[in-house]
């Protein structure tokens, strides 16, 4: 998916679960069999998350279901995390964390918001696992969800 420089698709959208298998039997039974195409385990080290520097860790895997990507992730290890703190708001149910955009530049993105009124406040922002760029977790963005840039660099 190519993104687009100035009105980005929808990329993924991401669910936070605390059991990645028991959520792909579910959703399984429900669409007909769930195979995840990515699946892996994650460490994020030393990242500033609402104002304090943590470390941590989740089991994130994907599947695509028919138009749309969807995103699993279960927190593993000790919060605190945005994973962590989802489950907790949630009293630990499932449930759609964030929409993700892939765009070319996460900056110019969030001072094109700015200047359209919207105020958006970063949660997270990170190096992509694969070192290949970086993701960005912003509130304020789209009422009561959590938005996600990724920015890819060949």
């Amino acid at each position: 998916m190519t993104p687009d420089p100035y009105y980005p698709a929808v990329y993924h959208l991401g669910f936070v679960v605390p059991d990645l298998e028991a959520t792909r039997e579910t959703n399984g039974a429900f669409l007909g069999g769930v195979d995840f195409y990515r699946h892996f385990s994650m460490e994020v080290p030393d990242v500033e998350y609402r104002g304090q520097v943590v470390t941590y860790t989740a089991d994130v895997a994907f599947y695509d279901s028919d138009n749309i990507r969807i995103e699993l992730i279960q927190p593993t290890g000790p919060g605190p995390s945005p994973y962590h703190e989802h489950l907790a708001a949630g009293g630990g149910t499932s449930g759609v964390h964030h929409v993700a955009y892939l765009v070319e530049s996460i900056d110019e993105h969030l001072a094109r918001a700015r200047a359209g009124g919207s105020e958006p406040r970063l949660v997270l922002e990170s190096p992509l696992p694969a070192g290949n760029g970086r993701y960005a977790y912003y509130e304020g963005l789209l009422e009561g969800i959590v938005v996600e840039f990724i920015e890819r660099h060949a």
